[in-house]
């Protein structure tokens, strides 16, 4: 009995490596001869070209391979997905990036073209768009797009994208000429709908429906309801109702999945999904109009798949199934987008709030950037706000830090900083305030007594504290011009200046000529959004500063033979600039008998007469009159 169990037991397994060999030959023979039978054809179904990839199929839509330099010998830098919808002759391409690998931002290096010449899209057509853009390094994880293209078999299929990977690269199809087959005999064209949110619904899980056909996709392991559906499904098949359509995002902040329902049949038809592996999951969505779309809230991850019904009660498992993955939509970015409002007023006060009475203006340039803006960097989005609405809005934008920017407007300045930083949080809109007012300005002239006096006079320009301009001017100078200054109290001061006199001070508003300060030196003036004041100094020199002297007149007497008379005086007087009479109190000075000098001081300067007075009978007198 052992022998006979031994030698059956090797039999046995003899069998089975033969029959496994057999397996093996026979699955290479089929797939050989498949190969051969079945040219490369793209996916049919449609995509929305947004840079979102969440509703392709990275496994089902899979086409090909891209290599460096286009050499299938080389390391793939990069893989193609395609689909084809049959209803509208438009192709949709997928290329993303491979993993450490980034695509550069380049939009002419990003094509798809028949050959070398027939180019159907780049980046630079409007059905482009860049997968996970990053304007700051000019790079992206992907692109995707659109085109239009005619049914048939073609040899020459060209994909390309310019990468980086230790250094630009270029990454493209084999040999940049692969093999493309499109045939719409056997596919039903179904409509082309964009999901868009609507106000959501919260589904209710309920019992899983035994669908009527076999899921098209789905996990290797079919799962068993823990319960049996009330309602009997039907065996037959709707071949008219093609599977919905399922796209999500996740909110970070309400812990949220926000699932994005299509019916693409062209006639109303109820819409379900239960989750895999979860009994008593079924969520009947409800009826949907044909091409209606709705947005739903769901908290729990998991595989869904989809059913779809006509009547509510019969289900069929049919469009495949749809991954709600808190882990997979951080990694891919698939967060629910969140949206900017910039607005913008007119801050007449200049105060950096929106009193009441004060306008919102419209048609003024707005610049969104990705985080903080670098020198000449380029914006994400651009925009004007709308001349109703006083804002622009920024929509579909991944949570993040951003900034924004005012553009500039000649003649206007603003009080609050013209870059602001943002944060965009899911789902949810963040408003940015931009306040402008019209600048004023003020010019100051200088005006001499005599016009071409060389001399310069010091002025400064204060508001508060602070010192806004501090200049100096001649009479022959070019006025000061202050610039646009924000509405408020200034005031100009001009510093003394030695020899001359502050004889004039006008401050007057240029389209009025009324007086706008108060005077004189130092001028305050209250300056007015879009005022220009103009102020003249007028200043005259002083006459030049007289001279002083001295003078001394020398008396000399001659008694000859007379005995001196020692009461005897001599009164000498002096008339010139100043003593314009001669007898004014100090003009005259007297001597004794003898004689002797006699000294003037202090005298300006000029021509001077002098005199002396009759002495008496019996004296001659000589050198009286003289001038000096």
């Amino acid at each position: 009995m052992r022998n006979t169990n031994q030698y059956g037991r090797k039999s046995f397994i003899g069998q089975t490596f033969a029959t496994v060999l057999l397996v093996i030959i026979l699955a290479w023979v089929t797939g050989s001869a498949a190969l051969a039978a079945n040219p490369p054809q793209p996916a049919y179904g449609s995509a929305t070209i947004d840079g979102n990839y969440g509703e392709w199929s990275l496994a089902n839509d899979f086409f090909a391979n891209m290599y460096r330099a286009g050499k299938p010998d080389k390391q793939i830098e990069s893989h193609l997905y395609l689909r084809y919808d049959c209803a509208t002759s438009t192709g949709y391409a997928l290329v993303l990036a491979a993993p450490g690998v980034d695509v550069l931002m380049q939009p002419s290096d990003a094509f798809v073209k028949l050959g070398n010449s027939t180019k159907l899209v780049d980046g630079n057509s409007p059905n482009f768009a860049w997968v996970q853009p990053n304007a700051q390094s000019g790079r992206a994880q992907g692109w995707e797009a659109s085109f239009s293209l005619a049914p048939g078999s073609y040899t020459n299929l060209n994909v390309h994208v310019q990468v980086y990977d230790d250094g630009s690269q270029t990454s493209a199809v084999a040999e940049r000429s692969i093999p493309l087959t499109i045939d719409c005999s056997s596919v039903t064209p179904t409509p082309s709908e964009t999901p868009t949110e609507e106000p959501s619904e919260t589904p209710t899980p309920s019992e899983t429906p035994t669908p009527s056909e076999t899921p098209t996709e789905e996990p290797s392991e079919t799962p068993t309801p823990s319960e049996t559906p009330t309602e009997t499904p039907s065996q037959t098949p709707t071949p008219s109702l093609p599977g919905p359509s399922f796209g999500s995002c996740y909110n970070p902040v309400t812990r949220l999945f926000r699932l994005t329902v299509v019916n693409k049949a062209e006639v109303p038809a109820y819409i379900g999904y239960d989750i895999y592996g979860q009994g008593n999951s079924f969520v009947n969505l409800g009826s949907f109009a044909a091409g209606e779309t709705k947005t739903f809230e769901v908290v729990q991850e998991g595989t869904l798949r989809k059913y779809i019904s006509a009547d509510g009660r019969k289900w069929t498992q049919k469009g495949g199934t749809h991954v709600l993955s808190i882990a997979g939509h951080t990694a891919n970015n698939l967060l629910c987008k969140g949206s900017v409002e910039a607005c913008k007023f007119q801050d007449d006060n200049a105060n950096g709030i929106q009193d009441a009475g004060e306008i919102s203006l419209g048609n003024w340039s707005m610049m969104l950037y990705a985080g903080t803006v670098e020198e000449n960097e380029q914006p994400i989005a651009t925009g004007v706000t709308d001349p109703v609405s006083s804002y622009v809005t920024f929509d579909k934008l991944l949570p993040g830090e951003y900034t924004v920017c005012e553009g500039n407007v000649e003649g206007w300045l603003p009080t609050i900083a013209l870059c602001q930083p943002i944060t965009v949080v899911s789902e949810q809109t963040a408003s940015v305030t931009f306040g402008n007012v019209q600048g004023g300005r003020i010019i100051v002239d200088k005006v001499t007594g005599p016009a071409d006096a060389p001399d310069k006079f010091d002025f400064s320009l204060t508001q508060g504290e602070i010192t806004v301009a501090s200049f100096a001017l001649s009479g022959a100078d070019t006025p000061f011009d202050s610039g646009l200054l924000l509405p408020g109290a200034y005031t100009i001061e001009e510093a003394a200046a030695a020899g001359w006199d502050l004889t004039d001070v006008t401050c007057v508003d240029v389209t009025n000529q009324l007086q706008a300060s108060e005077l004189p030196n130092p001028i305050s003036i209250s300056l007015q959004a879009g005022q220009t004041v103009m102020c003249t100094f007028t200043n005259t020199q002083q006459p030049p500063a007289p001279e002083y002297g001295s003078l001394t007149v020398t008396k000399a007497v001659n008694w000859g033979d007379a005995t001196p008379d020692e009461v005897q005086t001599f009164e000498i007087c002096i008339a010139g600039p100043s003593f314009p009479s001669g007898n004014e109190q100090g003009a005259c000075q007297s001597v004794g008998h003898s004689g002797g000098s006699l000294t003037w001081n202090n005298l300006e300067a000029g021509a001077y007469t002098v005199t002396e007075s009759n002495p008496g009978a019996g004296w001659s007198v000589s050198g009286s009159g003289v001038s000096v």
